[in-house]
């Protein structure tokens, strides 16, 4: 059993170097991260950093910017089908959730 779950972790990881070798390769996915780093430095212009700085820090940072900008416009889009509504909370933050009935 212990052995079996060793072999299926060790080719979950052979896996997964596959997969990770297939998208360092692929033109389109260094084009995407390109775009990361371009936007990134938009908005930090004297910026400065390692390969390794520039994955673990810029890259993160950057695609957790897009992120909240995608998901902002989502609830701006399910707020306004009055899927979601917004609440403000007086302290400059706004928190959404289902929209209460009225009967």
């Amino acid at each position: 059993m212990i052995l079996a779950r060793i072999l299926n972790v060790s080719i979950e990881q052979s896996i997964a170097k596959e997969e990770l070798s297939v998208r360092v390769a692929d033109p389109d996915h260094i084009k995407s991260v390109a775009s990361a780093i371009q936007r990134y430095l938009a908005h930090c212009p004297d910026a400065s950093e390692t390969a390794e700085g520039v994955a673990r820090w810029w890259l993160a940072r950057q695609r957790y910017n897009d992120a909240l900008e995608l998901v902002q416009n989502a609830l701006d889009s399910l707020e306004e089908d009055g899927q979601v509504e917004r609440i403000n909370t007086g302290a400059g933050s706004v928190l959404y959730r289902k929209p209460h009935s009225f009967n």
